[in-house]
């Protein structure tokens, strides 16, 4: 399963903010608004980013 991430501050807790597959994504805890996410597979990859 693909595990998309904020850019920001590498929270899970993202939402499709506008559009379809190249719309904004918004982070509930940073408030990052933007087209770019991280996507990975493997969660251990995520939480080193933080």
């Amino acid at each position: 399963m693909m595990i998309k991430a904020c850019p920001k501050c590498g929270s899970r807790n993202i939402i499709l903010h506008a559009g379809g597959s190249t719309g904004f994504y918004n982070c509930l805890d940073c408030g990052y608004i933007g087209p770019i996410i991280i996507e990975s597979e493997d969660r251990l990859n995520l939480k080193s980013r933080k």
